[in-house]
């Protein structure tokens, strides 16, 4: 996924630029401070786009000097809703042009907030994370933005502030091996086993990259199955990737792109057990001959290491991460099966490579 930006944008005079929005700003020297998107929208878990109803917190204060630790309250929680086409809130609040500087912090969705401060730090609610597919798991926490007075008074004109995903991101996908040939393979079962699925976020300080420091704290002995929708008994997946190995041994193009077992699952950031697995049923026929059953293979997630599938040794992949994601690929052959990953930034950068030894 790609994340986008919400801005913190001011309204500014009716000659400003088409891109631009106008408010009835009261007194001529006021400014109002608005919220809204802008025209490359941040992108949720699974759309680009935002819906009727959407919301984000916001805490914000402003400091009249360079001495001033604690700053005055300008945005209390102060809720900022989409009605489908804008973005607003209730008692708009003016810039102080006469302030050093103003701080602001932002965090969806609100629903999922506990406690927070102009300071920007933050208790969540406990957070369940029973359905992985939906939006309402995909917590977000922006960095904080600071803006200080320039020539003499504080800017008006566009505020960024960066949003980041607070949870990881799980994908499983599945491929046959090119030696296979014209052999049908078929997923009668996948399921994430033992997956922690309930915990509370802190965010505790930001570091000074503006970036929020939080942690999540899994509750206890709160775990889940997760069972693929897109295998199952009744309807099995038939896999019709393949993929081709070099002289090495090492993995090649894989045509089509690989089935797709559990696809963008928003899942609670963990340390990885030797209880947590990915666990696959599957048959294999070829040429009309009885299907060969394989029930209940099971792969440890932590056995994952950083190598390709020609080395013995790597880094192994202990935990799902905040703001990651991981994509697994399971690779079927005649006569074993192979693991391997890439892990990315949520933001869709290069990743490593990762193979079950």
């Amino acid at each position: 996924m790609r994340m986008k930006k919400i801005l913190f944008i001011a309204a500014v005079a009716l000659a400003a630029a088409a891109c631009s929005k106008t408010y009835n700003v009261g007194p001529e020297s006021q400014k109002a401070i608005d919220f809204t998107s802008w025209s490359e929208t941040m992108s949720k878990a699974y759309t680009n786009t935002w819906s009727n109803g959407d919301a984000f917190t916001v805490y914000g204060a402003k400091f009249m000097t360079s001495a001033d630790a604690t700053g005055t309250k300008v945005f209390d929680g102060v809720n900022v809703s989409y009605d489908g086409t804008k973005w607003g809130y209730t008692e708009t609040k003016y810039w102080d042009l006469t302030a050093f500087k103003y701080a602001f912090y932002a965090f969806m969705p609100s629903a999922q907030l506990n406690t927070g401060t102009t300071a920007g730090v933050f208790a969540s609610k406990e957070v369940t994370f029973a359905n992985p597919t939906a939006n309402s798991e995909d917590i977000l926490v922006a960095n904080e933005y600071i803006r200080e007075r320039e020539s003499g008074k504080i800017p008006t004109d566009v505020v960024p502030i960066t949003f980041n995903h607070m949870a990881s991101m799980v994908d499983v996908k599945v491929k046959k091996d090119a030696s296979l040939g014209t052999a049908t393979v078929k997923i009668t079962s996948a399921t994430l086993k033992d997956i922690a699925n309930k915990g509370t976020l802190n965010v505790a300080s930001y570091n000074a990259s503006h970036a929020p420091v939080a942690t999540w704290t899994p509750s206890a002995g709160e775990k889940t199955n997760y069972v693929s929708t897109t295998a199952t008994a009744s309807s099995n997946l038939t896999v019709t990737a393949a993929t081709t190995y070099d002289a090495s041994g090492v993995a090649g193009t894989t045509t089509p792109e690989a089935n797709s077992l559990f696809a963008n699952y928003v899942v609670l950031p963990q340390t990885l057990d030797a209880g947590q697995a990915l666990v696959l049923s599957y048959t294999i026929s070829a040429d009309g001959a009885t299907a060969a059953e394989y029930n209940d293979v099971e792969v440890v997630l932590n056995t994952f290491v950083t190598t390709d599938n020609t080395a013995n040794a790597g880094t192994t992949i202990g935990s799902w991460e905040k703001g990651t994601h991981y994509t697994y690929y399971v690779t079927i052959g005649a006569n074993a099966i192979t693991f391997s990953a890439t892990v990315q930034d949520w933001a869709e950068v290069s990743g490593y490579k990762y193979i079950l030894q």
